[in-house]
């Protein structure tokens, strides 16, 4: 493993608002013998993390991460130019649908080519019903399917049946995924990876013998909280509103991720578990308070919704777990 300090430096070339310096710190490892796998992960991974973080923290805007991760790409895409194999198992790599960020998937791709397996990467999202198409047409061992946040497990759920229809396992990775992958596993992914080699493992064991293929059944609780437009427009249009700062531009933004407070909740239903709401409460906060709304913005939409919601079911316990995590 290479030596942390090499991110620190490479994260310090963003510090210098320099980010095409990266080009040079990676020519200057790739030079002196760094493996892919170092270069990509401990390089480029943390690199990447650290161009979101600042996004979060309003030290850049949305056009300076963008700008990053261009860089980041096409780094990726220069150590990506070996050729692969034609003879190992066949995996279909591809982001859950709706995930925009599709640079993990090709980190993926990258570090599972390296490990004789062939690869087909979709370069952007897939809907549904395209993937299902081409795991038909192809016929891989599995897909894998990168998840780099909570707020697209749904479309990630949809990809994984829209797999299983095809009769294709499918491997899902990613921050998103829940630790130690339970989200994944609760929305029907038939295993889970930390990193290249336990996922390449993991594929060779399916090529030996292919797992049975379960889809759970959906929360008929948390469909209901995302068909319940009412339920939103009391998140957005109350007390929350008092605390928003800033022009009509600021304002607009901030509603709208008040507003997806009802989606996060629907989501932790959708597998059972709290913490995505409280982990998602918590990440917004904090990106509220970078950006100059007073920190009582959350609390007061956990108020509004609580109050709104219907008696019984799950969804009360989970909003008061969440808000008692900003207290």
């Amino acid at each position: 493993m290479m030596s942390p300090d090499i991110a620190q430096q490479a994260k310090r070339v963003l510090d210098l608002g320099d980010p095409q310096g990266l080009e040079i710190v990676v020519a200057r490892l790739r030079g002196a013998g760094a493996e892919l796998d170092e270069l990509i992960c401990d390089v480029l991974v943390p690199v990447q993390a650290d161009v979101g973080r600042r996004w979060a923290e309003a030290q850049w805007t949305v056009a300076e991460e963008h700008q990053a991760t261009k860089v980041v790409a096409g780094l990726l895409m220069m150590l990506a130019d070996e050729p692969g194999t034609d003879d190992g198992p066949h995996v279909v790599v591809c982001c859950a649908d709706r995930e925009g960020h599709t640079l993990a998937a090709r980190m993926i791709a990258t570090l599972l080519k390296a490990r004789d397996l062939r690869v087909t990467l979709v370069e952007s999202t897939t809907n549904p019903a395209d993937l299902r198409g081409l795991l038909e047409r192809e016929r891989p061992l599995a897909v894998a399917l990168s998840c780099s946040q909570t707020s697209r497990l749904p479309g990630a759920r949809d990809s994984v049946r829209a797999a299983h229809t095809a009769g294709v396992p499918v491997l899902m990775g990613g921050r998103g995924t829940g630790e130690a992958g339970r989200w994944a596993m609760a929305i029907g992914a038939d295993g889970w990876a930390t990193g290249p080699d336990d996922g390449s493992g993991v594929l060779r064991e399916w090529d030996a013998a292919t797992p049975d293929l379960v889809d759970p059944q959906p929360s008929v609780e948390a469909e209901a909280l995302r068909e319940d437009t009412d339920l939103r427009r009391v998140v957005v249009g109350g007390n929350a509103n008092a605390y928003m700062r800033g022009d009509a531009k600021a304002m607009q933004w901030a509603r709208a991720e008040v507003e997806r407070l009802v989606e996060h909740l629907a989501i932790a239903m959708d597998v059972a578990d709290a913490t995505v709401l409280v982990e998602h409460v918590g990440w917004l906060r904090r990106v509220l308070a970078f950006r100059g709304h007073d920190p009582r913005t959350v609390p007061a939409a956990l108020d509004d919704l609580g109050a709104a919601l219907p008696r019984g079911g799950t969804a009360p316990a989970f909003v008061r777990a969440a808000r008692a995590s900003v207290r």
